[in-house]
């Protein structure tokens, strides 16, 4: 039996082409080089700039202290760069490396004020901040960016769509509706996210309606991803159905 493929939403395509575009911006702005490499492990002594742990120049983990995604707009580049374990790496996910000392998982990994100086310092000496100023208009870049990808993978699942048979097409779209709403609804953990509960919230603000972020932190699911996609899910079919008028960013009910 062939293995499916996975199936990516836009926003991973639009993710890996903003990754693109900050590798190739500190790759002009001098990237990192094995020389560089070598002296940031002297720097850090061979051990993760987070835990402490030893590492090896096999074992070590070259890591982001500023992630390179769209939110933080960090460059593959020589002072950005430090070793981390493996276990430090994937706990630190894409979070900026301050915001990371107040995870309680950097706690349990021994980060402290102290590596955090550490980093800091090693940012410093190495006028990463300098080299990267050229740049710093980047998160609206690559934000625009973001959405322009998005929008054209939009564009050719319609385009592929219209060239299907019509009860075809229809029978593709309730497929993939059906889908993605057991997807989200297993990610989430949170029940479902009915079409009353999101009318629920909407009523709430009588006269004035409420926008995509009010709604998405009146349900409680704010920063929780499968949570936002199966808001906005319901939100179009309001929308569709003539529902809810859509105005400014605002929803209401008519």
């Amino acid at each position: 039996m062939a293995k499916r493929i996975r199936s990516n939403n836009p926003g991973d395509a639009a993710n890996a082409f903003v990754r693109v575009l900050l590798s190739d911006a500190g790759e002009l702005a001098g990237g990192l080089n094995a020389m560089q490499w070598d002296k940031t492990l002297e720097f850090f002594g061979y051990r993760c700039a987070y835990t402490g742990e030893r590492v090896t120049k096999d074992s070590a983990v070259q890591e982001h202290a500023i992630p390179i995604n769209k939110d933080h707009c960090g460059l593959h580049l020589y002072g950005n760069v430090v070793p981390a374990t493996e276990e430090a790496n994937r706990k630190k996910g894409n979070k900026h490396y301050r915001d990371f000392i107040k995870d309680p998982e950097a706690e349990k990994l021994g980060f402290d004020s102290a590596r955090l100086q550490k980093i800091e310092y090693f940012m410093a000496e190495t006028r990463y901040r300098e080299k990267a100023k050229p740049f710093q208009d980047l998160p609206e870049y690559c934000q625009t960016q973001y959405e322009v990808i998005k929008a054209l993978c939009r564009i050719n699942k319609d385009y592929f769509r219209k060239l299907l048979p019509e009860d075809v097409a229809k029978q593709v779209n309730d497929d993939v509706t059906k889908s993605m709403d057991v997807q989200v609804q297993t990610r989430l953990g949170r029940g479902k996210i009915t079409r009353e509960a999101v009318l629920a919230v909407i009523r709430g603000e009588v006269g004035t309606g409420m926008r995509r972020g009010a709604i998405i932190e009146a349900l409680g699911i704010k920063g929780n991803w499968s949570g936002e996609v199966a808001v906005d899910n319901r939100l179009r079919e309001l929308k569709k159905q003539g529902s809810v008028l859509h105005e400014g960013g605002r929803y209401r009910c008519p």
